[in-house]
């Protein structure tokens, strides 16, 4: 039994609002959002793979044998080779490319004939050469790789504001689940403390009563609103379920939990700027306009690629190198490096027109309209903000007031609850006059929850336009 108590003990606690929305960072939504962004980067990591360099390397062996006449007289030849090869690729953002190779080969040619017999040829052969090909106009167009680096480091910024919004959004839900259960906890306190007033309002009815100072008519309605007591406090108490079970499950904590809402239910505060400042901070920090401004720079500088594109391609290419020949493969290595060596160079100038032209111009005038029409979008999504951010400094200033006021209508509820109990015990009021009064009193309390909560939540939509939804509440 003891044991028992304990576990149940060691389940249940409270929860306050700011632990809610710290636990929420770590929620289902809160992971999902983290583990997309996770997947931009490993999407930046292999754009940025294309500047690695690339090793090559080769093997091959070959054999052949021919047939043919010198002078009227037969021949015949077999000849094998086996040769390796290794190499490096560097390709870089400047629009350079480097590659250096080296090789040997070994040669083998056996040539028979009735003339001079059989004879043998044997010999090694070496090779390093450093290519290096500039594209001309890499400082007007950037490669495919660098758009391509460039588009994953805009995803990148994107997809970090997304997932920002995400942590917002899932503490917003949180926040609003809390106080969701928030309320419903004090409907059912509210309601199991009627149910309460009405059981003993009955026994006290049912003693008068009996003493024949009232009449059986007002046990009958007392009796009533005890079972109406009795209906509402069951239902308080399923809504007090469900709404702790879908805190929980944004949450991503296990249901059944038994665990008792504490603390305040206000964790954002509107700050002394005036609304014209507040309205500058939203336009400066709304997170869909940071995103909408993010998309437009992105498609900018996919329209100035997509312009470039309509250039034409230059190349220069060098490239140096030096050779050897030997019957040792030793002395074909040192060769290499020695005055022996067999030195050779080469440039190139590649030119590539495009013609017509239309794709080119079809794909400048979707990026244009693409463009435009985000332009748009972040004027409208502007003009959205500002509304929005003036509309939410004005509910938090109304809803303030209506919390000032639902509390001045619950002090007079009470003073009148008060007033009319003591009338009945007196037999200057009738029954149903108390009864009256304790229904204003429960709802006035009601009242001020509601109130409290829809001056929570006018706050939040606030910090979220701002995108201090992170900042302001202490949850950590």
């Amino acid at each position: 039994m003891l044991l028992a108590w304990l576990a149940s003990w060691a389940m249940a606690r409270d929860l306050s609002l700011d632990e809610a929305l710290a636990t929420a960072l770590t929620g289902p939504a809160a992971r999902e959002a983290g583990l997309r962004l996770d997947q931009t980067r490993a999407g930046l990591t292999t754009a940025e793979g294309a500047w690695d360099p690339v090793l090559s390397a080769s093997a091959d062996a070959s054999t052949s044998r021919s047939r043919g006449f010198l002078a009227g007289t037969p021949t015949s030849s077999d000849a094998t080779a086996a040769a390796g090869s290794v190499g490096l690729v560097q390709a870089l953002p400047t629009g350079t490319t480097v590659q250096a190779t080296t090789s040997l080969r070994r040669d083998v040619m056996v040539s028979s004939s009735t003339l001079t017999g059989d004879q043998t040829q044997r010999n090694w052969t070496a090779a390093a050469k450093l290519t290096v090909t500039q594209d001309l106009l890499a400082p007007l167009r950037r490669s495919t790789a660098r758009s391509s680096e460039l588009a994953a480091r805009e995803a990148l910024d994107q997809a970090t504001l997304t997932e920002r919004a995400a942590a917002s959004d899932a503490i917003g839900a949180a926040a609003r689940a809390w106080w969701a259960w928030w309320a419903a906890t004090d409907e059912a306190e509210l309601a199991d403390l009627a149910e309460r007033d009405a059981v003993a309002l009955e026994e006290r009815t049912r003693a008068w009563v009996e003493a024949g100072r009232l009449a059986r008519l007002e046990l009958d309605r007392v009796t009533a609103e005890r079972l109406a007591a009795q209906r509402d406090r069951l239902a308080a108490d399923a809504e007090v379920r469900a709404t702790r079970d879908d805190l929980l499950v944004l949450l991503g904590e296990p249901l059944g939990q038994d665990v008792r809402p504490a603390g305040a239910g206000r964790a954002w505060v509107l700050d002394d700027a005036d609304e014209d400042a507040l309205v500058a901070d939203v336009l400066a920090r709304n997170p869909e306009l940071l995103r909408a401004r993010a998309e437009i720079d992105a498609q900018r500088r996919v329209l100035a690629d997509t312009r470039a594109s309509r250039l034409p391609t230059l190349d220069l290419t060098g490239a140096v190198g030096v050779g050897s020949l030997s019957e040792e493969a030793s002395d074909a290595v040192t060769d290499l490096w020695g005055e022996d060596a067999l030195p050779e160079a080469s440039v190139g100038l590649d030119l590539s027109v495009p013609l017509g032209g239309r794709a080119a111009r079809g794909r400048v005038r979707s990026a244009e309209a693409a463009l435009s029409a985000l332009e748009v979008s972040e004027q409208t999504a502007m003009a959205r903000a500002e509304a929005d951010a003036r509309a939410s400094v004005d509910a938090v200033r109304t809803a303030g007031l209506g919390l000032d006021l639902a509390r001045a209508r619950l002090e007079v509820a009470r003073s009148t609850e008060v007033g009319e109990r003591l009338r009945v015990e007196e037999g200057a009021a009738r029954l149903d006059e108390w009864l009256d009064a304790t229904r204003d009193r429960i709802s006035a309390e009601a009242d001020v929850r509601t109130a409290e909560v829809a001056l929570a939540s006018a706050e939040l939509d606030l910090a979220a336009l701002r995108d201090r939804v992170w900042e302001d509440p202490d949850v950590g």
